[in-house]
């Protein structure tokens, strides 16, 4: 068997292997489609995330906010932003508490109850680790201070 297409002659073996490579018109459709409500499903947890920083969120809760497993959940989240929901929960907390560190003179108490950690040692220990320097150091002198990005 031998078709023509686009002015090429394909045999059989070809026109075979030429129709597994090429995903069908539908198919790409429902990926696109499927894509874009993972797309959908992360802003609403992100959105949902920074509405609720000052709580303890869980990986359950976001998938409960979405619909999606836990799970899987998870591995969307992680191939769209780059980061686990963790650690990247951690990071939005941390880096509230360096901007409230700098713009505010509310205790590190206050500081910790808004970013969602149980004591000013936890985020003393977190904020520490993160930045490599003590919340306080950090305080007195931001502009030394190298932060991430």
């Amino acid at each position: 068997m031998k078709e023509k297409i686009n002015g090429r002659i394909f045999t059989g073996k070809e026109l075979a292997l030429r129709m597994r490579v090429q995903p069908s018109s539908k198919r790409w459709q429902t990926r696109e489609v499927t894509h874009r409500e993972y797309f959908k499903a992360i802003n609403i947890a992100v959105n949902f995330i920074n509405e609720h920083l000052h709580e303890k969120i869980s990986l359950r809760d976001l998938g409960e906010v979405v619909h999606i497993s836990g799970f899987h959940f998870h591995r969307i989240f992680k191939a769209i932003l780059g980061e686990c929901p963790g650690r990247y929960i951690q990071r939005l907390r941390l880096e509230k508490a360096a901007s409230k560190l700098t713009t505010t003179n509310q205790t590190l108490t206050e500081i910790a109850e808004q970013t969602g950690y149980q004591s000013p040692q936890a985020l003393s220990k977190a904020f520490r680790k993160y930045y490599g320097i003590a919340p306080s150091e950090f305080r007195k002198r931001p502009q030394e201070s190298e932060l991430r990005s």
